[in-house]
């Protein structure tokens, strides 16, 4: 004998279904379900079937369904035979029947010897185990009051199995064929962090870096919008880990290509910045002109070309340095020149605006503090004419320009809330690399010359 509770009930003797048809019978089936092998009182099971609505002959009238029960379940028993199935045990009655009879008590079994396996053999015996669910759990007593907690435990159950296979697959190496599940997985169950930290993880995984930020924010408007809350400790974790590449999230984005452009190789590691770093993501897909605002030696630059190398949705990123011109009318053939197009056309920013025009581009314009004006007039012509252009600008101050986005870009944090703080983790870093002696000062000593020094990354 088979029972299946994982959906619409199903009763199979000897592959034939035989499934009580009266609902009333179909929910005492259930309710003994959910306690094989145990003595359930009579008294119990009138108040869990009829409640307060019970019959005024009620015990007289679970009996009449006990009978009815049995016949269904054993329709060749002899008259007088004893039931082997359904048993009468004072004070009620106890429904007989082994644990690999039972589809609820076989995804319990897999369930947990899922969870001492390898990845491979855990993903397939969560699999089996998912397999079971034919539907919504007790679908015959979705409002019966006694089957509420076993409804919502078990709805429970069969969501952490399916995170937990999703973790075994991703364990696996099996990060790009899982990303079209976890994306209508994320999209149907929107406020369930786990699903979200998997989707982030196989993006990364998939050498997704960008795209799994992306997604870590569309969680946190999701979470503000729907429950007024932030993401949490976990997910908050894996972001910075993401941002950070770490090694612990398993393959690393594979190296890409390398894209047209002119985009110099950092020759130091990028300490810090983790705010920073996502607002300039989020800005730059927000608007096509965004420009980095602060002080001579905030790291503005840095932060620019760092955000560029994550950004590997644009076709073509290009550095364009206007430090070392002071005249205005040279910012159009210094761009020119940078693109390597000065023998195009006699106009410079014609041969920019051509080689620009039809690509989808990333262009970092450095330095315009030093032409302003003019940096702002060539900014400008770039964006009216180059409509999948998007331009990240380094400014002491705004260009002024239309439809021109400003953050300003801080100092490194001096707060060590969180260990070492951004600045001294930075000087650590760059003095160690010249003198390792000075990676013995004490932290308290690192921290007093940060602070001195404002947090300056240039000063630092």
């Amino acid at each position: 004998m088979e029972f299946r509770i994982l959906g619409p009930l199903e009763v199979l003797r000897d592959g034939e279904i035989v499934t009580p048809a009266a609902p009333k019978q179909r929910a005492l089936l259930i309710r003994l379900l959910l306690q094989p092998n145990e003595v359930i009182s009579a008294e119990r099971l009138v108040a869990d079937l009829w409640g307060e609505d019970a019959p005024a002959k009620a015990v007289g009238t679970l009996q009449f369904h006990v009978s009815k029960l049995r016949s269904a379940l054993e329709p060749d028993r002899a008259k007088g035979k004893e039931p082997t199935i359904l048993l009468t045990r004072k004070p009620g009655y106890l429904l007989a029947a082994q644990p690999e009879d039972i589809d609820l008590a076989r995804f319990e079994s897999l369930m947990a010897t899922a969870r001492e396996a390898e990845p491979a053999e855990a993903a397939d015996l969560y699999r089996q185990a998912l397999a079971l669910h034919r539907g919504p759990p007790l679908v015959d007593v979705t409002y019966e009051a006694f089957a509420q907690a076993d409804i919502q435990r078990i709805t429970e159950e069969a969501q952490v199995a399916l995170e937990h296979r999703i973790d075994a697959d991703l364990a696996d190496g099996r990060a790009v064929e899982l990303l079209p599940e976890l994306e209508g997985l994320v999209a149907e169950h929107p406020l369930r962090e786990g699903l979200w930290a998997q989707y982030m993880t196989s993006l990364y995984q998939a050498g997704r870096q960008a795209e799994a930020l992306r997604a870590y924010r569309e969680a946190e408007r999701v979470l503000g919008e729907e429950l007024g809350i932030e993401p949490g400790p976990a997910l908050r974790a894996l972001e910075e880990q993401i941002l950070l590449q770490d090694p612990g999230l398993g393959a690393a984005p594979p190296r890409q290509l390398a894209r047209p452009g002119n985009l110099p190789a950092q020759p130091s590691t990028f300490v810090g910045r983790r705010d920073e770093r996502v607002t300039v993501d989020r800005l730059v897909h927000e608007t096509r002109l965004l420009t980095l605002v602060g002080a001579g030696g905030t790291g503005k630059t840095r932060l620019a070309l760092h955000a560029a190398e994550d950004l590997d949705e644009f076709g073509e990123a290009w550095l364009i340095k206007l430090g070392p011109i002071s005249d205005p009318e040279l910012v159009a053939h210094t761009a020119a020149t940078a693109l390597g197009v000065t023998d195009r056309s006699d106009d410079p920013l014609e041969a920019t605006v051509e080689a620009l025009r039809a690509k989808h581009a990333l262009a970092i314009v450095d330095n315009c503090e030093h032409v302003l004006e003019g940096a702002a007039r060539f900014v400008a012509a770039l964006l009216e004419r180059c409509p999948s252009l998007t331009i990240i600008a380094t400014s002491r101050e705004p260009l002024g320009t239309a439809g021109e986005t400003t953050y300003g870009v801080p100092p490194l944090r001096l707060d060590t809330a969180d260990g070492e703080s951004e600045a001294a983790r930075l000087f650590r870093e760059r003095a160690g690399a010249a003198r390792p002696d000075l990676d013995e000062l004490p932290t308290a000593t690192v921290e007093e010359i940060c602070r001195s020094l404002d947090g300056i990354p240039l000063a630092i």
